[in-house]
């Protein structure tokens, strides 16, 4: 008999800007917590694009939420 101990789902993506990544999204399903990051691979687009950046990472952290919640 299958006995299923634990189950992650893991997520991934990006804010774009002119086809240049200026940031990268991850996050883990652990079944029971969700865990973020980010981190920022070009400083100087994420100082002129914050904004967007911080809007794309509000976006992806609700899509994450929403998925785990099923």
């Amino acid at each position: 008999m299958l006995r299923m101990d634990s189950k992650n789902i893991n997520f991934n993506g990006s804010s774009v800007i002119d086809d240049v990544a200026v940031a990268n999204f991850g996050a883990n399903h652990d079944g029971n917590n969700v865990y973020f990051n980010m981190s920022v691979s070009n400083i100087e687009l994420y100082k002129e694009y914050k904004s967007s950046v911080e809007v794309d990472f509000s976006e992806f952290c609700n899509e994450v939420l929403a998925a785990a919640a099923k």
